[in-house]
């Protein structure tokens, strides 16, 4: 696994320049910091503890596109290189232990 930095792909880039680096790797995985636009901040925490399931992941589905900019570039990247591409690491507001 190549860890990068999901605010660009320039360090992921150098890194497979290495050579035969890209033929040992399997995947390339950023951490986008997805938080369900601020699920978790004060406000919204006591809106959604309210709320059923649903009403979490529908504003979780939401806000999903907001991170296309920064996975798309990550994922033509890992297709350049026939790598797999995922993220992990969830962003702070939808995993601090007020939203959950």
């Amino acid at each position: 696994m190549l860890g990068g930095q999901a605010a660009n792909t320039w360090v992921l880039q150098q890194i497979l320049t290495v050579p035969g680096l890209a033929e040992i790797a399997n995947i390339i995985a950023i951490a986008p910091y997805f938080d369900c636009d601020s699920i978790g901040n004060s406000t919204n925490a006591a809106y959604y503890a309210l709320g059923t399931v649903d009403d979490i992941l529908s504003r979780c589905e939401d806000t999903l596109p907001t991170l296309d900019p920064i996975i798309q570039p990550h994922q033509q990247l890992a297709a350049n290189y026939s790598l797999n591409f995922s993220c992990y690491e969830a962003g702070t507001s939808i995993s601090e232990d007020q939203t959950i």
